[in-house]
């Protein structure tokens, strides 16, 4: 066969060729819609982004969780002047809102950007349309939030991907199944992945997910499936003393491994 011919050519090459044709394709845009307090809701989009920035994925993350309801953090994981709402609000350019952080890492606040999308000023084109013309290529953006909202959501992508976590106490079922509505107003035909997190063992982990798929699907019609379980303990279960002032008591310990079981589900 001649080695020139068509059929010799490697995948590889072919794949060379098509980037050269249609050009680098678009991030893909991962919602982590979060039951959890704040402070453990940045924490996992923070660890999920460095998982997969380790495993030599270009990641944006972007962090929407308002500061007032912080309670352990000052401020951003990382410093910025500008949030993305003002960008959408056409007020400055979407370069000034993202900040290199480290190898294949960038950041950008969204903690306002709820609040320019009430001015009705918010517009498109979205987040990975912008980005993919300026020509920066971004394999993942890591949206954490605790308020998912379609209409702010469709202003980083058209195509979102969502994660629910969970906590496995009975009285997050309630705010559990809100991010769940908000997530199926799209119309989103796959099951919802969820993480649990808390609790003593696996069984408990996993009964509280029956709990709620059985709430999804009763009031929702909305199908999820169980990402994993991952255990945490909060700084409170931990200290033995009740009147010590100085422990933040809710506050979780996530343990490593709920940022690479992450990182794996959005990779994979």
């Amino acid at each position: 066969m001649n080695p020139d011919s068509p059929a010799s050519i490697s995948a590889t090459d072919q794949a060379e060729g098509l980037r050269n044709i249609f050009g680098q394709p678009y991030a893909k845009a991962y919602v982590l819609a979060s039951a959890l307090d704040a402070d453990s809701t940045v924490a996992i989009g923070l660890g999920t982004a460095h998982s997969l920035r380790k495993a030599d994925h270009k990641v944006l993350l972007i962090d929407e969780v308002p500061l007032n309801q912080r309670q352990g953090l000052a401020g951003f994981s990382y410093p910025v002047q500008y949030d993305l709402g003002q960008a959408f609000s056409n007020l400055i350019g979407i370069e000034k809102c993202i900040r290199e952080v480290d190898e294949n890492l960038w950041f950008a606040s969204s903690a306002r950007i709820h609040q320019y999308f009430k001015t009705k000023k918010t517009r498109g084109p979205a987040l990975d349309i912008r980005l993919h013309q300026l020509g920066m290529n971004i394999d993942y953006f890591v949206i954490a939030t605790t308020d998912p909202f379609n209409p702010v959501l469709s202003l980083y992508s058209k195509e979102i991907n969502y994660i629910v976590i969970a906590s496995v106490n009975s009285d997050s079922l309630v705010k559990t199944l809100g991010l769940i509505k908000e997530l199926t107003l799209t119309g989103t035909e796959k099951p919802i992945p969820v993480m649990m997190v808390g609790g003593l063992d696996r069984k408990e982990g996993e009964q509280a997910f029956e709990r709620l798929k059985t709430a999804a699907t009763q009031y929702l019609e909305q199908p999820i499936e169980l990402l994993c379980w991952v255990g945490a303990t909060s700084l409170g279960e931990l200290s033995t003393q009740e009147t010590d002032t100085t422990v933040k008591k809710k506050d979780l310990l996530l343990p490593a491994g709920l940022f690479k079981q992450m990182a794996n589900k959005i990779a994979s």
